[in-house]
Parts: structure tokens; C-alpha cells; sequence
């Protein structure tokens, strides 16, 4: 046989794969590896496509076939370990799948399968046998199980409901009333997060969980401006279980009382307690530059882009370097670019940049930064005011008196903004347009005028 004859198979299989012709794709492997039986890509090659086709034991003896003939390699070898894995997950589908039988109403057999497609991730999977399982018994437990699912799915409504009827018997299970107020959080009802957590806190024995739940008690008074029992709660949680998660919860409630020293101070404990807790070092160099304290600041921002390049941690280290000064807007213009490159739709990036392009007189490139800023958030106003600025400093007032316009339709009760396109007018020569912003924009402020003397009396 002519030994370069695999190589001709092996086209012809992969050719077939690419068109979804599976079953031609696998008689072509199978010539292959008989050409040339020694190759163990060949092997793997036609596990991925039996895998594929569903035929995972089939897949994983191809996977032992490529790994005996090189054991060395590590690819074959981790590949062989996740087919082998997936293999047994299939077959403990079956087998949960066999259970349920004939007989619908068997409520177990869907509930154990629904737990086996949860644990899966198979979440769609596992609702619809709760689902299921419900019709035939109510049960509190698979109330619960079908809750979390939605939880995770970020259907807090729906969960919330589920999590009611679990409770709906008096039940005193604190894990349903700790997702449930989580939910609860998650939709900004905050008030009803606290009874919740409060329940938690009355009802779990467990140090580690009760600091959980104070933790997130003292989350949801900081949503509603709770500040002191905010405070009261995070340190208790701090006291039960010292963790990272803990200190940072804290110290953005210090943050929020402008009580950055203390906020910094946490914000610090957690990072020593967790070196990545990148949150911590977005929410201290905010303490740092609150602080007027800029390069602890971007240091802190520089940490976070070693290992994770965030567009929103460069737009903030760019807007740090802006409040620098003209040394800096190099660094603004780079920042700025890198967080467009990650995220094109980061309007304000677009903004920044624009910004410090005017400042060293690279006029084109600003206006086009701005233009750009206006397609992604067309409804933000001081992108407009200023483009229009460029263009009046270019004594382009027709572009000027362009965004002006689109300024008044967006705020059409300034009496600024009409005199301002009046004074530009005025500056093309235009009498009669002038005259009619002009008059608009005094009626405006004439009545703007009485309406506050009328409020003072």
C-alpha cells in the first residue's frame, strides 16, 4: 500500500466533517488509521468526531488506543480524562432516564434526574423535570432546587415565587430565605432582602453562614442609606469570619459615608487577607483619589491591568492621568485606546480621548473621538457641547449651530442654548434667525425668572 495513502484518506475525512457528511467522515478515518495504524492523531481524530455522533464509549477506546501509543503526550492524555468523564455522565443519564420508565406520575425519578442535569449545568434540563416532579408531588425540597436554578439563571420573579411556596408551610430552612433575600437584592427591594437576612440570622447556627447573611443584611442597608447599621453589620460579619469578602463590604460603606481613610484601611486588610481581590483595588485607589492621593491610585489600577485587562479599569486610570495635567495626556490617549479596543461601544472613552487630542491640537482626530462618542449614547448632551466648542473655535459655526440644535431638541427649555445658537447666527450674519433665538431664549429666562421669585415668596 502506498504509505502516503492515509494522508489522502485523512483530506477526504476532514473534507466530509466540514460539509456535516459524518457518516462518509468516519469510513474515511477509518481507511486512514488502517493505512497507517501507528498515528495517534489519527486516533483522536476520530474520537472527536464519534463524540460527535454520540458514541462516546466508542470515542473514549480511540482516546486509549492514542494515548498507548504515546504516552507522553499530555494533550491525548488530559482529552482521554474528559472523554472518560462525559462518558460516565452519559451513562448516569441513562440509567436516571431508564428510571422514570413508563409510569409519568414517578416524581422521584424525575427529581433525581432534575438534580443530576443541575449538578450537569444542564439547567434548562433540570427545570423541566422540577417541573415535573412538582405536578405529581409539592414538595418544599424540589420548590427549593427549582428556585435556586432560576436564581442562577437571573429570573429573580420567578425564583422568588418558587422560594415562597417553600416556605409557604412554615418552613424554617435558613438557605430558602438566603437565596430568596439575595433575589430580593438582586431587584433592588432592599427592605424585603433585610427580613430575610434577619430571618438567617435568627434561624442559622453555622458562624460561617451567619456571617454571610450579616454581610448581606449590611448590603442592603447600604442600599437604603442605612448607614449605621450598615456599619454594625459588617463588623460583626468581620468578627464571625474575618474573610476578604467581608472588609471590602465594609470598606464601600465607608466609602459611601466619604470616610475614606477607614475605607482605604479595609480596603487594604482584604487584599492582604486575598492578594487578587481586584474589587479592593478599584475601590481603594477611588479611596486614594478621593484622597488627592493619584499615584497610589493608578498604582492600584496598574495592579489590576497586570492581570486582568478591564476596559472600565483603563477609562479609569485614563481619567486619573487627565486630572494630572498636560504631562500626562499621553498617558490618557493610550489608556483611552486600549479600553476602546476592548470595548467599542465605551462612549466615554471616546469622550476622554477626543478631549485630550483638542488639548494638543490634533482637531480632526478629536472631532472624529466625538462623532464616535455620539453614535454610541446619541441621547448624552456633553458630547455635543463639546464638539460644538471645537467647531466654534474653528469658527465652523455651522456645525456649531448643528449640534446646538440637536442640544435644544434634547433640553428645549435652556435659555442658554438658544442664546448661544442666536449669538452664532449673529456670527453668520443670519438677522432673522437671530432675532428669533434671541427672543426665545430671553422669553425663557424671563419666565424661568418669575417662576423663582414666586417660589420665594
Amino acid at each position: 500500500m502506498d504509505p502516503d495513502q492515509f494522508i489522502s484518506y485523512k483530506y477526504r475525512a476532514q473534507m466530509h466533517e466540514k460539509k456535516g457528511e459524518l457518516k462518509e467522515a468516519l469510513r474515511f478515518w477509518g481507511e486512514a488509521i488502517r493505512s497507517e495504524p501507528t498515528i495517534p492523531n489519527l486516533y483522536v481524530s476520530r474520537a472527536q468526531l464519534l463524540k460527535q455522533m454520540d458514541n462516546h464509549e466508542e470515542a473514549v477506546k480511540d482516546l486509549e488506543k492514542a494515548h498507548e501509543l504515546d504516552l507522553e503526550d499530555g494533550k491525548i492524555s488530559r482529552l482521554l480524562k474528559i472523554f472518560r468523564t462525559e462518558l460516565k455522565l452519559t451513562k448516569t443519564e441513562e440509567e436516571l432516564t431508564k428510571g422514570i420508565g413508563e409510569d409519568s406520575s414517578y416524581w422521584e425519578a424525575y427529581y433525581n434526574r432534575g438534580t443530576f442535569y443541575h449538578r450537569s449545568g444542564k439547567k434548562k434540563e433540570a427545570l423541566a423535570d422540577y417541573e415535573k416532579a412538582l405536578a405529581s408531588k409539592a414538595s418544599k425540597d424540589i420548590w427549593f432546587k427549582k428556585g435556586l436554578i432560576l436564581y442562577e439563571m437571573e429570573r429573580y420573579e420567578d425564583a422568588i415565587k418558587d422560594f415562597d411556596d417553600a416556605i409557604s408551610g412554615g418552613d424554617k430552612d435558613w438557605k430558602i430565605y438566603s437565596t430568596r433575600g439575595k433575589c430580593f437584592g438582586a431587584l433592588n427591594k432592599n427592605e424585603e432582602a433585610v427580613k430575610d437576612f434577619t430571618k438567617v440570622i435568627e434561624l442559622c447556627s453555622e458562624e460561617r453562614y451567619k456571617a454571610e447573611a450579616y454581610h448581606d443584611r449590611g448590603n442592603a442597608y447600604k442600599s437604603i442609606e442605612k448607614y449605621k447599621e450598615a456599619l454594625e453589620d459588617m463588623s460583626e460579619a468581620i468578627r464571625l469570619s474575618p474573610e476578604a469578602d467581608h472588609y471590602f463590604g465594609r470598606g464601600n460603606v465607608y466609602s459611601s459615608l466619604h470616610k475614606y481613610e477607614e475605607a482605604e484601611a479595609d480596603f487594604t486588610k482584604a487584599i492582604s487577607i486575598e492578594a487578587n481581590h481586584w474589587n479592593a483595588y478599584r475601590m481603594r485607589a477611588l479611596s486614594y483619589f478621593r484622597m488627592k492621593q493619584k499615584e497610589k491610585g493608578i498604582q492600584d489600577l496598574t495592579s489590576i491591568l497586570e492581570s486582568n485587562e478591564n476596559p472600565q479599569i483603563y477609562y479609569s486610570r485614563g481619567v486619573a492621568y487627565a486630572g494630572m495635567g498636560a504631562s500626562s495626556i499621553d498617558n490618557v490617549i493610550s489608556d483611552m485606546t486600549k479600553a476602546i479596543e476592548l470595548a467599542p461601544d465605551l462612549a466615554g472613552a471616546y469622550q476622554m480621548r477626543g478631549v485630550a487630542y483638542n488639548t494638543i491640537g490634533k482637531v480632526k482626530e478629536a472631532i472624529a473621538d466625538l462623532t464616535s462618542a455620539i453614535k454610541c449614547a446619541p441621547q448624552e448632551r456633553v458630547f455635543y457641547e463639546i464638539r460644538s466648542n471645537i467647531y466654534i473655535a474653528q469658527n465652523d459655526f455651522k456645525l456649531a449651530i448643528d449640534d446646538i440644535s440637536k442640544l435644544i431638541e434634547l433640553h428645549p427649555t435652556s435659555a442658554k442654548l438658544y442664546l448661544q445658537r442666536a449669538h452664532l447666527y449673529d456670527k453668520l450674519g443670519d438677522t432673522g434667525r437671530f432675532a428669533e433665538d434671541y427672543r426665545k431664549g430671553s422669553l425663557i429666562k424671563t419666565k424661568k425668572k418669575l417662576l423663582r421669585g414666586q417660589q420665594a415668596k
